[in-house]
């Protein structure tokens, strides 16, 4: 498949070659964001099972935070981990589980872990316009994204799309970080309110270069980052302030 000006991805897998024996394969683990050195860390499968009884070389796999963005890993999110059979120690992120979970994919989490900012995703949906993401993955650059990382990311999948929260307190300037977060983006939310114009500059860069779509939210509450979203799709005006915009009600659930 291609995206945007002929950057190949992958849309769906439909079955794996056969694992040769030299690499092992450790499917559906959890991960899990620790805030305290900025990683998001690996310890068990979605059952709670140790990744150490399967591999006791690594009791904890970590992935920095500048991995966990360029392979659009989000905290919860369920991924496959392999390793040569040679090097146990060496363990690499063999793929990226972004929808489907499994429901008791986040039931079980390393008691060792220090910050909870938020429980398990909600039951009932969040979502209250009517729009179809069809796939496509959103950008949302905000200053401290990991606060309101799980409630955004469910948003998003709600509307059949895949997240990417950049944190713009981290990277307010950084014209090469952003093309290259964006090269595999299809719309763009920035929230206006929490972004330096440094952000705003090096933000409007990259979407040119890549062509595309673009909506500014005035705050961080979901339903103005979900409003900017049905703009971008749409292709109305990026800003809401003095555009006279009919938004389509979901239904209720």
């Amino acid at each position: 498949m291609q995206r945007g000006k002929n950057h190949p991805y992958i849309e769906k897998i439909l079955s794996h070659a056969e694992v040769p024996n030299l690499i092992t394969v450790a499917p559906l683990y959890v991960v899990n964001y620790n805030s305290f050195d900025d990683t998001y860390q690996i310890t068990q499968n979605y059952q709670g099972t140790p990744l150490a009884s399967v591999n006791p070389a690594v009791e904890t796999f970590k992935i920095s935070g500048r991995d966990a963005l360029r392979q659009r890993i989000n905290d919860g999110q369920l991924v496959d981990l392999a390793w040569f059979n040679e090097q146990p120690d060496k363990p690499v992120v063999r793929y990226v589980h972004h929808s489907h979970r499994p429901l008791g994919a986040q039931a079980n989490r390393p008691e060792k872990r220090v910050k909870s900012t938020t429980s398990t995703s909600p039951a009932e949906p969040i979502q209250t316009l009517d729009f179809d993401l069809k796939a496509q993955t959103v950008a949302v650059v905000m200053g401290d994204a990991n606060t309101r990382q799980q409630q955004i990311t469910q948003l998003i999948d709600e509307h059949n799309g895949h997240a990417l929260l950049i944190d713009a307190f981290k990277h307010s300037n950084s014209a090469s970080f952003y093309n290259q977060q964006l090269s595999q983006t299809d719309i763009v939310v920035m929230v206006q309110n929490q972004n330096k114009h440094a952000t705003s500059k090096a933000l409007s860069k990259a979407v040119k270069q890549y062509d595309l779509k673009m909506a500014i939210a005035n705050g961080g509450g979901l339903q103005q980052i979900e409003r900017a979203m049905y703009r971008a799709v749409k292709g109305l005006p990026a800003f809401e302030s003095g555009n006279l915009i009919t938004y389509p009600q979901a239904e209720a659930q």
